[in-house]
């Protein structure tokens, strides 16, 4: 992967205690990665480094919106997204992710490129089933006439019903 100037921290430099980073990331930045779930959205990230001697702490926020094809009615519509991920970076002699929260790179680099990890961070706010949200009322706000085709179609192919079952089932209780 590529180095991503925008998104890199240059730790070395930094007295330890907290510092705030802000980003602005738009559809330039979600193109940038081949198998994006996303193409275009707007997100506001903020991040909180607490820097230690051999730790830097850095919890993300992120809000915004992401354009995103209704699952139900295939249609586009802007997909709102809020959410918050933690990040230990641990200075050691190697590099190693740990866990999901926890990696270790290299005492004697200088800088860390945090563009991979807010990638990762918004792909993951997307949820498995995306669908337009209900309105105030509970409706669906989906596009009306392809739920209309829908529930016809769901109607169809709904099977008749067997009698036949329903004596075999008097036959077992008797």
């Amino acid at each position: 992967m590529k180095k991503r100037e925008d998104y890199t921290i240059q730790y070395i430099g930094l007295a330890n205690g907290q510092h705030n980073f802000s980003y602005s990331i738009d559809d330039k930045f979600f193109n940038e990665f081949e198998h994006s779930v996303v193409k275009k959205g707007k997100v506001d990230v903020e991040v909180e480094l607490s820097k230690q001697e051999r730790v830097l702490l850095l919890n993300f926020r992120f809000e915004g919106w992401l354009r995103m094809v209704c699952h139900r009615c295939l249609e586009e519509f802007d997909y709102a997204i809020e959410g918050a991920n933690r990040l230990i970076v641990k200075l050691g002699d190697h590099e190693e992710e740990e866990s999901d929260e926890v990696i270790m790179i290299p005492a004697d680099s200088n800088e860390l490129d945090l563009a991979q990890f807010i990638f990762e961070f918004i792909e993951l706010l997307v949820p498995l089933r995306v669908v337009h949200p209900d309105d105030a009322n509970g409706d669906s706000t989906c596009n009306p006439e392809v739920l209309k085709a829908m529930s016809i179609h769901l109607d169809n192919d709904k099977k008749p019903e067997n009698h036949t079952w329903d004596q075999l089932k008097k036959l077992k209780f008797k």
